[in-house]
C-alpha cells in the first residue's frame, strides 16, 4: 500500500489523496482550494504519474474536498465515484453554485463547466453507511457516520 498527498497536506483545501492499494489506484476526495493562490487544484499530475484513477472515493461535500472532481472526473471518465447519498445531494448544489461564482470572477479562467458537472454526477454511485460494497476486484469500502455534516462518512477500505 502506498498512499501520497495531492494537495491538503499542510493547508486547508484541495484536499486530495492517491491510494495504491493492491495495484489499483483510488482517489480519495478532491478539492479545490479556497483561498486566493494561483493554483486553486491539488497536484493531479501527481495522480497521472502514477497511473490514472481507478475509483474515486469521497468522504463529504465541503468544497476542500470536492471542488475540483469535475476536473478529475473529466480527465478519468471511466472511474467511478463513490459517496453517500447526502453527500451527492449537496456535491450536486455546491457545484452548480460555483459554476454561478466562476461566471462572475471575469479576470479568472474557469475551472470547469457545467456539462463536466453533468458528467461527473453520472457517474456517482451512492451506498448507505454501514453497507459494504466492492468498488474493484478485492477491494471492499465501508462507509461509517463521520457526523462532520450531513452525508459525511468516515472510510474503511480492505484489500488482498
Amino acid at each position: 500500500m502506498r498512499i501520497g498527498f495531492c494537495g491538503g497536506a499542510g493547508e486547508v483545501g484541495a484536499s486530495c489523496i492517491l491510494l495504491n492499494i493492491d495495484g489499483k489506484n483510488i482517489v480519495l476526495d478532491c478539492g479545490i482550494r479556497m483561498a486566493n493562490s494561483k493554483e486553486n487544484l491539488p497536484d493531479l499530475g501527481m495522480i497521472q504519474e502514477n497511473g490514472g484513477v481507478d475509483a474515486i472515493i469521497v468522504s463529504h461535500a465541503h468544497m476542500d474536498h470536492t471542488g475540483s472532481l469535475p476536473v478529475l472526473s473529466r480527465e478519468y471518465p471511466e472511474a467511478k465515484i463513490y459517496m453517500t447519498h447526502a453527500t451527492k445531494d449537496l456535491v450536486r448544489v455546491l457545484l452548480y453554485d460555483s459554476l454561478k461564482i466562476m461566471e462572475y470572477r471575469e479576470a479568472e479562467i474557469p475551472v470547469f463547466a457545467e456539462v463536466h458537472v453533468k458528467n461527473m454526477l453520472d457517474r456517482i454511485l451512492c451506498f448507505s453507511p454501514g453497507y459494504t460494497f466492492q468498488p474493484l476486484d478485492n477491494i471492499t469500502v465501508t462507509f461509517y457516520n463521520a457526523s462532520h455534516i450531513a452525508g459525511a462518512a468516515a472510510i474503511y477500505i480492505s484489500g488482498k
